[in-house]
């Protein structure tokens, strides 16, 4: 009998210590969640971002200063669900059982800046939102409660990409070196 326990709390333990916090990846959800994401051009208005940028979402623990990316960065659609993505999945949280809390942002940058996202909060090319705080869907530390379905990125907000219209200088230099080639021909 003494053996049958230590194997059952054994075994509760082992399972409690593989919870795992879940959340949707998708910045389109019915009316639950809705954040596009823009990018203002060098002229125009902004315009919802396409294929040629990518999102990925970051978590820290509630007021932490240090961020762990969520899964791969994923390229925004294009078509009618442009500014959005919706492709995102399941992303799991290993050290965190659902129910558990945590902050969400979510940033976006030009594709031509790599697929890793940039350091920092904002800049040229890239921009993140605001802090969400989540709590998590998925097996929560009692593995005799079925495991809750993942939580969406309710309270996430849209942003704007800012693309830089180049300086006068650069535009000059570019004049210049352009002459400079026709000069030589």
């Amino acid at each position: 009998m003494k053996k049958t326990l230590i194997t059952i709390a054994a075994l509760l333990a082992a399972a409690a210590s593989y919870a795992q916090g879940t959340v949707n990846f998708t910045t389109k959800s019915g009316t639950a969640v809705d954040a596009p994401v823009l990018y203002q051009p060098a002229s125009g208005a902004p315009v919802t971002a396409d294929a040629n940028f990518l999102g990925q979402l970051f978590w820290s623990a509630p007021g932490a200063a240090s961020w762990s990316a969520l899964g791969s960065p994923v390229p925004f659609r294009t078509g009618s669900g442009q500014g959005y993505i919706t492709a995102g999945g399941v992303q799991t949280i290993p050290t965190v059982a659902g129910g558990g809390k945590v902050d969400i942002q979510f940033k976006g940058w030009a594709s031509q800046l790599g697929n890793t996202a940039p350091a920092g909060t904002s800049g040229p090319y890239f921009n993140s939102s605001v802090l969400a705080n989540l709590t998590l869907g998925g097996q929560g530390p009692d593995p005799s409660v079925p495991p809750a379905t993942p939580a969406l990125l309710a309270g996430l907000q849209g942003f704007t990409i800012q693309v830089p219209e180049p300086s006068i200088a650069a535009l000059g230099l570019l004049g210049a070196g352009l002459l400079l080639i026709r000069r030589k021909k």
